[in-house]
């Protein structure tokens, strides 16, 4: 379908930049909680670090593109990879409440398709951040 031509072709111009190991490990879910890989290495070296915020915001444009085709096409897992993906660039800029929205509605419309732990914690941070009452914080 058109859609999905849609999608690939977006997805190839996501993947000629440094985020296509992040967006394929973000739809494999091979990272759940933090995408900065070199954490996680004994000897790091200058070239493991990713300033996730120069390489989200540089590409967000695409990546939000990426995010309606996905969605459009009812790619569910996809649209959810892209959000994983910009989460924490979308929490500095102070959009973690329309992400969520986005990430809540996918989810009803796919129960079945797996949300990355790290949307669900921004939405309880979210969530108790916003409310006011001690009494209202309780899950």
């Amino acid at each position: 379908s058109d859609q999905r031509k849609k999608i690939r072709k977006l997805i190839q111009e996501v993947l000629q930049s440094k985020l296509a190991f992040l967006l394929q490990d973000a739809v494999k879910m091979n990272w759940p909680f933090v995408p900065e890989k070199w954490q996680y290495k004994q000897t790091v070296s200058p070239n493991d670090k990713t300033n996730l915020s120069d390489l989200i915001g540089k590409h967000l444009l695409q990546l939000l593109a990426l995010l309606k085709a996905s969605i459009a096409a009812q790619e569910t897992t996809t649209a959810l990879a892209v959000l994983f993906l910009a989460d924490r660039f979308l929490y500095w800029t102070d959009e973690s409440g329309r992400m969520l929205k986005i990430t809540k509605l996918l989810h009803r419309r796919s129960p079945n398709t797996p949300v990355a732990p790290q949307l669900i914690i921004r939405q309880a941070r979210v969530y108790l951040n916003s409310e006011t009452s001690p009494d209202e914080h309780k899950l």
